[in-house]
């Protein structure tokens, strides 16, 4: 276990600390209990302050032990998704074996089937949260392993205060190969009696298909209000039974809810009922794909709360107007809304053309129309899309929906108040104070790295990184776009087009593309950023890339009378055949000695102290490090990181130096 302990430290919490929250396991703090031992909430205490979070105490009498323990600390570490609960730490002392989680204060979905609170629509966007959870872990997110929960059912799907799902207790779950459409394991049956996949339990065969049956019979759970055994109509017979027998006789509806009989759209209930008894075939080969039954649900609460028309339900996915939702609480609408709302466009690129949007409900959104999507794979634009929607980080632009179908493509996101980050270097905006260019590239580092541990098999987890595609919100914080997007691609178009600052070894050896391919581009951002140069003319082709994205909020991102900014400021700027060559950036940098790059080569817009030229020194030289034209000596992403989160903004009272005479 040594091994196990030493990679998760960073997690460990002392036991003191545990046993000071819980007031020494006081009964009265005690929530609940499972499989795996009592629960408790406490305020945990650290340097911020407290925060409320539930604790489970390992008890082995209910027969699980370290496996289990450890099982969950690696598996809740690995996969972080908006909808399965978040590990907070872990105490391993002696005895003691204590998992600390985010506190979810609504408890469990299996305290609220028989309760008004839950209307149908909040039902059904439980159900969609619960799906997007299992999705995720079945999915592999770009690593080989999937993995298998072995344990779905109502009591394991938490509740947080806005009534978002999440997905709990990983202890019994199984990575298996994520390489095959079906996976089998053998493995000794675990589970819960009433939501086990009954060829599981006769064959001890694990697939994923086991999960979807499990989660067929919560889908009936939400919808009949009641337990799978012991408790509701007919208590005594097990819940699947009769759901066979009503659904084979087309009297489902009378299964439904008693509360909800009045409220509950006809054709909503046709379509959750149809996925939902599809998850119970006997037949797994036949049972949907999670991302099939996220498709579905979403179709069943646009039915609830818009209406649809009954021809919607029947025509091919191909001519569906449906948007597919990723993210709880925003305005829904369907393609013919979209079309008709006012709009703008932001930028244009050869990856398509993006609109700022005004519903009629009020949502401002962005609207990307995609072009050069691969034909034919609308399953693998979805299940892709919802991977990257369902992903949460502050430095991520949140992917909110997406619409596939024979004509159209698109992908909406949260709309940025602040644009870009070319945009507030090279277009006129209001510049950007030292501070704040500091606090944009840290979370740029952050939000990279969090992409490169969310998708280890993807050559590039970005892709597409360059300062327009850095949006800024309300406070600045940056927030990448067009992240992650290669897999959807065309191959030969992902190769031509999916990068930004092209990098030497893309055009040294048949347009290779590495991980490192993001470093180089993430150097060429650090650059810009601190010259206030735009680098566009670096793009091979740049006459045709420097249309790229070129215009965001309505200006011209990085061009001033048809020439790059960098072309116009920069008197240092070589050429090779006639053309711009990408290390001129970096050559010109490295050709002038760090003593004198602030007063050279530093933005002369950018305003800082005296003290802050060694922040902005030591951040020019993990720009070159990132920037270094050999593969084998460009620092990897983590170190990147690490080196810029390690950079700290100093603080002083001297006046800040900026645009004064001396220049």
């Amino acid at each position: 276990m040594m091994p196990l302990i030493k990679t998760f430290e960073h997690l460990q919490i002392q036991l003191e600390a545990i046993t000071s929250a819980t007031n020494n396991f006081d009964s009265a703090n005690r929530i609940g209990s499972g499989g795996f031992g009592k629960v408790y909430k406490g305020e945990l205490a650290h340097s911020k302050g407290k925060t409320m979070v539930a604790l489970k105490r390992l008890d082995r009498i209910y027969g699980q032990g370290d496996v289990e323990f450890w099982k969950e600390v690696v598996m809740l570490s690995l996969y972080k998704h908006e909808n399965i609960v978040s590990l907070l730490g872990f105490c391993d002392d002696g005895k003691e074996k204590i998992l600390v989680y985010e506190y979810v204060s609504k408890g469990s979905l299996d305290l609220y089937l028989e309760k008004d609170e839950l209307t149908w629509a909040r039902r059904l966007r439980i159900c969609i949260g619960a799906a997007h959870g299992l999705a995720y872990l079945h999915s592999s997110v770009g690593t080989q392993q999937r993995v298998l929960h072995r344990d779905v059912k109502s009591s394991n799907i938490l509740l947080d205060e806005n009534w978002n799902a999440r997905i709990s207790d990983l202890g019994l779950s199984k990575f298996g190969p994520a390489n095959q459409q079906f996976t089998f394991l053998v493995s000794h049956v675990v589970g819960t009696i009433g939501y086990c996949d009954p060829l599981y339990a006769e064959t001890g065969l694990l697939t994923k298909e086991s999960d979807v049956y499990s989660f067929g019979v919560v889908l009936y759970e939400v919808f009949c209000g009641r337990l799978c055994m012991g408790n509701g109509i007919n208590k005594h017979l097990p819940l699947t039974g009769l759901v066979r027998q009503f659904y084979e006789q087309n009297k489902i509806d009378e299964l439904v809810f008693s509360n909800l009989k009045d409220e509950i759209n006809p054709k909503s209930l046709k379509a959750f009922t149809a996925i939902a008894y599809q998850c119970l075939n006997r037949d797994r080969e036949t049972r949907p794909l999670m991302t099939q039954i996220v498709k579905e649900l979403e179709k069943a609460l646009e039915y609830q709360t818009h209406d649809l028309p009954q021809e919607n339900y029947n025509t091919t996915y191909d001519k569906s107007t449906i948007f597919h939702f990723m993210r709880a609480g925003r305005e829904r609408f369907s393609l013919e809304e979209l079309l008709v709302a006012d709009a703008q466009v932001l930028g244009k690129s050869v990856m398509g053309t993006t609109y700022k949007a005004n519903l009629s409900g009020g949502a401002v959104v962005a609207a990307k129309r995609f072009k050069f999507i691969k034909e034919g794979i609308k399953m693998d634009f979805h299940a892709h899309m919802m991977l990257l929607g369902s992903m949460s980080h502050p430095n991520l632009l949140p992917y909110v929906a997406c619409h596939y179908s024979e004509d159209e493509k698109y992908l909406i996101t949260d709309f940025a108040v602040n644009g870009s980050m070319a945009s507030h270097l090279h277009d006129g905006t209001p510049g950007l104070d030292w501070p704040t260019r500091l606090k944009i590239i840290q979370g740029v580092a952050r939000g990279l790295n969090y992409l490169y541990k969310q998708f280890p098999g993807i050559s590039l987890p970005h892709g597409h990184l360059k300062s327009s595609n850095v949006l800024l919100d309300n406070v600045f914080n940056p927030l990448l776009a067009d992240y992650a997007l290669e897999p959807i691609l065309k191959k030969n178009f992902a190769k031509d087009y999916m990068k930004a600052y092209e990098s030497p070894e893309f055009g040294q050896n048949d347009k290779r593309l590495t991980k490192k391919t993001d470093v180089w581009c993430l150097g060429i951002l650090i650059l810009e950023i601190l010259t206030g140069k735009s680098p566009l003319d670096y793009l091979k082709d740049g006459k045709e890339d420097g249309k790229e994205d070129g215009k965001k909020d309505g200006k011209q991102d990085g061009k001033k009378d048809g020439k790059s900014i960098f072309t116009r400021l920069n008197p240092f700027t070589k050429k090779k055949d006639g053309k711009s060559t990408e290390q001129d950036i970096v050559t010109w940098v490295n050709s002038i000695g760090r003593e004198e790059w602030t007063e050279k080569v530093f933005d002369k817009g950018m305003k800082w102290t005296k003290k802050n030229e060694i922040e902005m020194i030591d951040l020019m030289e993990i720009g070159l490090h990132c920037c270094e034209s050999d593969v084998t000596r460009r620092w990897d992403m983590r170190k990147v990181s690490e080196k810029i989160q390690g950079l700290m903004e100093t603080e002083n009272e001297e006046d800040y130096l900026s645009d004064s005479s001396e220049w």
